[in-house]
């Protein structure tokens, strides 16, 4: 008995730890099943009303305490405002049992399906979430208060792990998945709010733990959809202690709108549509950072506008970009690009009224934060750099809008194709450029070469082939009223740029030429100047200082069309774009242009070693005469030698041409520095020359119409800056007129017998014209200068016809010497000195064999009554003058009446010996008292004026004058008297 009491206990022991053992599981099954979830239902709703002010609430909530299991399902949670902020259909999280035995978590499986999160960015940008934490949780208060404290204070400086931190368990994450995933996000930062939903969101996570040594890496893959096509793929490796990952990164599809919404948000540009893909191989850790390798980057369709309310044509168009072997290091702060090439492209620049560039004007930064940049990037250990190895740009488009210009330009430039090379952040680096345009229909151009940014350099060939002028019409009408209905332009040489600031320096050099050129003056309609081609061969451009250096010029057919206004102005003061403001600023210019010393200066220096013209031609249209005028000068060639704008350079011209349709013109001599106050010397023969065409001048001066005639000219100028100063010798061959013309501008004078007087034998005029005037004044006019003063010598010769005369044979005096014949009184007998004069007008007149003379004889009563009588009684007066007459008189009245008569008569005169032998009425009072009261014959005096006219006559005949030439009228008894001589006056008339 004793045996079996012993025994028993050893039995029962067992059993006590089963049913222990059985208490503890159930118990534990109790706690796991009930306890768990009942907890979690009550701390969920608690926890998140509390930190997050969100209302939760879930379907159901179950936990595995064998598997170590809790599963969520049907949870929801509402904000604030009652909206859904987070929602799941399930959520599993299973911890192994067999890491925890080696006092580390791991999680066998974590499942988030079908999640949705409402991420909601304020208009001042903070996160929903984080503004729903920090108005909620006391521990967002905590850590507000502590961050105002001092962070440093404590045992464990920043960054370092505190001794509990680093005791906590390791985790390990064998398999973690989101399937299904959906995140709204909503931006309410502009003015209207913008959504973005993704998803789907998918993501695995295998293997990976958070200590050292625990293996191989573990992989992760996620994948998002944004819309319907929009993918981010992201996989590789990644390992947490230490931390690395590598894998690929992989847009696909991306739209260009949504990514700058949060990318370019800071940016004055829209880049409103765009497909985007990307992808590239990246290695990521704590000690190597960041690098991204084997870059690919696609932008497809893309549209770029200036600022995101602009609904006109985008600024930037590329329908496809391509960017090859993009790399970047970010612990060296490096990018680097293969290749970009772009294709399909179009790029347009716009200028505003104020001259600000569309990409500039709305891009300027504040300037102070810049000087903040700069200043503080100066101090950064390693600064950013990149390289392109090249660019290409291909089937591109420019439009260029400016309007800045009182007319707006828009110049489009097509099939532009542009390659860069070696571009990198250093902006002293030179990059290779080679850009092509080849739009036909507007030239075509080239350029090859290298640049740099800063300082600014450029070395490059340059071609450029029939480059349509017209397209910078607007260009050229900021500075005249020219239009440029026609021409192309040609160049072919080199550019070699130096930003020596604040002067760019360097040199363009080669051969240019511009064919096929018309402008006219676009108020008129008229023609200006035209050519058929100029050739500057080569052209040399010293920028700084500024010379032009043209060894030659070739300009073949030019033509300039001067049109003379009938408001006396002409063409060329109507090219510039206004005519008063054009005018003081020549003045301004001509002051400035001298210096202190008188020597003018010119701000660069102009040379053409020799400018050689082809069938030139200069169209003169005269608008200001009634009727109008046109002719042409043409076929002009020849060559001017050593042209320019630098004292003492004085070029050397010769022009041979030919005028109207059968004249000739030569032009010879030598022009002074080019704007400068220089003397030139021209010497101009014409010949040949229709004067017909002259009819209007002709009829405005003298009054009649032009029959026929040839004019012949030599014209010596001597010009003084723009001080003309010249005389012109004018031969008029054939010179006749037709019709009389009423003209209130004629000249009021028988312009026929000035003619005649200026014809020679050979019916030829010459004369001997000054002119002189102002070039720069608009009113001067050189052809009714010359016309004016023709016809005025043609007035004076007309009015004063014995001057020129006696100017032939070189006697000269006053119309007295040859237009006057005196006779003694009472006498027909012609005085030899009256007889020397008359051949001295023959002689004249047989220069001038287009005039004739008229003549009548003259007796005067007064005179020639008493002078008869006395010649009855054989007394004969003197014709050597009054003087000879009065003494002849006295001493006849002393001896015929003695002395007392004449003493009598000298005290009833109260005169003395002197003034009254130039007294006419003392010679009268004479002859009255020699013949009292005694008359002569009747008729006598008739037939003494018929003598008188027949000795005339005689003496013209036998001096050489041809008699039908003469023409004697009748007589006429009332004569006059001169110096004591009766006068027979000669009239000279044309024939």
């Amino acid at each position: 008995m004793a045996q079996d009491n012993r025994t028993q206990p050893k039995r029962k022991w067992p059993r006590w730890v089963g049913l222990a053992l059985a208490l503890l599981i159930l118990i534990y099954s109790a706690f796991g099943f009930l306890v768990v979830p009942w907890w979690l239902e009550r701390q969920l709703p608690e926890q998140a009303q509390r930190h997050l002010g969100w209302q939760t609430q879930t379907r159901d909530i179950s936990a595995n305490p064998f598997t170590l299991s809790v599963t969520v399902t049907g949870f929801s949670a509402t904000d604030s405002a009652g909206e859904v902020v987070a929602r799941a259909e399930k959520f599993h999280l299973n911890v192994s049992f067999l890491q925890l035995f080696l006092a580390q978590i791991g999680i066998d499986e974590f499942l988030l399906d079908e999640p949705y999160l409402r991420l909601e960015i304020g208009p001042e940008g903070n996160l929903n979430i984080l503004a729903d934490w920090r108005n909620n949780s006391p521990q967002a208060a905590d850590a507000g208060q502590s961050k105002g404290g001092d962070s440093g204070s404590g045992e464990n400086g920043p960054g370092e792990s505190s001794e509990g931190s680093s005791g906590a368990f390791p985790l390990v994450i064998e398999n973690a998945q989101i399937t299904a995933g959906k995140i709204l996000l909503r931006d309410r930062r502009g003015e209207t709010t913008q959504e973005f939903q993704i998803s789907p969101i998918a993501f695995d996570l295998s293997g990976v733990a958070t200590f050292e040594n625990s293996g191989d890496a573990g992989r992760y893959y996620l994948s998002a959809t944004l819309g319907d096509d929009q993918k981010l793929i992201w996989q590789g490796d990644i390992s947490l202690m230490p931390f690395r990952s590598s894998g690929d990164f992989e847009l696909q599809n991306l739209a260009a709108d949504a990514l700058w919404h949060f990318v370019g948000r800071d940016t004055p540009y829209d880049w409103r549509q765009g497909r985007i893909d990307y992808k590239s191989n990246y290695q990521f850790s704590d000690t190597e950072q960041l690098q991204l390798d084997d870059g690919e980057l696609s932008i497809r369709n893309s549209e770029v506008f200036i600022s995101a309310t602009s609904n006109d044509q985008p600024a930037l168009q590329v329908d496809q970009l391509e960017a090859q072997g993009l790399s970047f290091d970010l612990s060296r702060m490096r990018l680097q690009v293969g290749s970009i090439s772009a294709a399909d492209w179009s790029l347009l620049l716009r200028r505003a009224e104020d001259g600000t560039l569309n990409w500039a004007a709305d891009a300027e930064d504040d300037g102070s934060e810049g000087d903040e940049s700069d200043s503080g990037s100066d101090n950064d250990e390693t600064s950013f750099s990149w390289q392109v190895e090249q660019v290409a740009l291909e089937s591109g488009v420019l439009n260029w809008r400016d309007r800045a210009l009182s007319e707006p330009a828009e110049i489009q430039l097509d099939q532009i194709e542009l390659e860069l090379t070696d571009l990198t952040g250093d902006p002293d680096s030179p990059v290779g450029i080679a850009l092509q345009v080849t739009g036909s229909d507007k030239g075509t151009g080239q350029l090859n070469g290298e640049f740099t940014l800063s300082p600014f350099t450029l070395e490059s060939s340059v071609q450029l082939s029939d480059v349509s002028l017209a397209n910078y019409q607007a260009y050229l009408n900021e500075a005249v009223n020219l239009e440029l209905a026609a021409g192309t332009l040609d160049f072919d040489g080199t550019v070699s740029l130096d930003d020596q600031k604040p002067k760019l320096t360097g040199s363009i050099e080669g051969t240019l030429s511009a064919d096929a050129v018309q402008t006219q003056l676009v108020e008129l309609e008229s023609p200006f100047l035209s050519w058929t081609s100029l050739r500057l061969n080569p052209l040399r451009v010293q920028l700084e200082p500024l010379t032009v250096d043209i060894p030659e010029i070739r300009w073949t057919g030019p033509e300039f069309t001067y049109v003379r206004l009938p408001d006396g102005k002409n063409s060329v003061s109507r090219v510039t774009a206004d005519d008063e403001e054009g005018e003081t600023a020549s003045a301004e210019t001509e002051t400035a242009g001298a210096d202190g010393d008188g020597n003018d200066t010119v701000g660069f220096a102009l040379r053409i070693q020799r400018l050689g013209l082809e069938s030139a031609a200069i169209v003169i249209d005269d608008r200001s005469i009634e009727g109008g005028f046109q002719t042409r000068i043409h076929n002009l060639s020849g060559e001017l030698l050593a042209l320019g704008n630098q004292k003492p350079q004085r070029a050397e011209v010769r022009l041979e041409g030919d005028v109207a349709e059968q004249g000739s013109l030569v032009l010879e001599g030598t022009i002074g520095a080019l704007g400068q106050n220089d003397t030139s010397v021209l010497d101009l023969v014409g010949d040949n020359i229709a004067i017909p065409p002259l009819t209007p001048y002709v009829a405005r001066y003298l009054g009649y119409k032009v029959e026929s005639g040839r004019l012949a000219l030599d014209l010596d100028y001597t010009i003084v800056g723009d001080q003309l100063d010249g005389s012109n010798d004018v031969v008029l061959h054939d010179f006749r007129l037709g019709e009389n013309v009423d003209s209130p501008q004629a000249v009021d004078a028988p312009v026929q017998l000035g003619l005649a007087l200026l014809r020679d034998r050979s019916g030829t005029i010459s004369v001997e014209l000054p002119v002189n005037g102002s070039l720069s004044d608009p009113s001067f006019n050189f052809s009714e200068v010359i016309l004016s003063t023709f016809s005025g010598l043609v007035a004076r010769a007309a009015t004063a016809p014995f001057s020129l005369l006696g100017n032939l044979v070189n006697i000269g005096g006053s119309d007295e010497d040859l237009g006057n014949t005196g006779f003694a009184p009472g006498s027909a007998e012609l005085p030899a000195k009256e007889n020397e004069e008359l051949q001295a007008l023959t002689e004249a007149l047989n220069e001038r064999p287009a005039i004739s003379l008229q003549f009548r004889g003259v007796s005067a009563p007064d005179w020639d009554g008493p002078a008869l009588v006395l010649a009855e009684r054989g007394v004969s007066l003197p014709a050597e003058g009054l003087g000879p007459l009065i003494d002849k008189l006295e001493s006849l009245l002393v001896e015929l009446e003695g002395e007392s008569a004449l003493e009598s008569q000298v005290r009833a005169r109260d005169t003395d010996a002197g003034p009254r032998r130039s007294s006419p009425e003392w010679a009268q009072t004479l002859l009255r008292q020699l013949v009292g009261e005694e008359s002569p014959e009747p008729g006598a005096l008739r037939q003494l004026a018929e003598d008188r006219a027949a000795a005339i006559e005689r003496a013209l005949v036998d001096n050489g004058i041809d008699p039908g030439r003469l023409s004697r009228e009748a007589v006429r008894t009332s004569g006059e008297v001169e110096q004591g001589r009766v006068m027979v006056p000669l009239e000279p008339g044309s024939r």
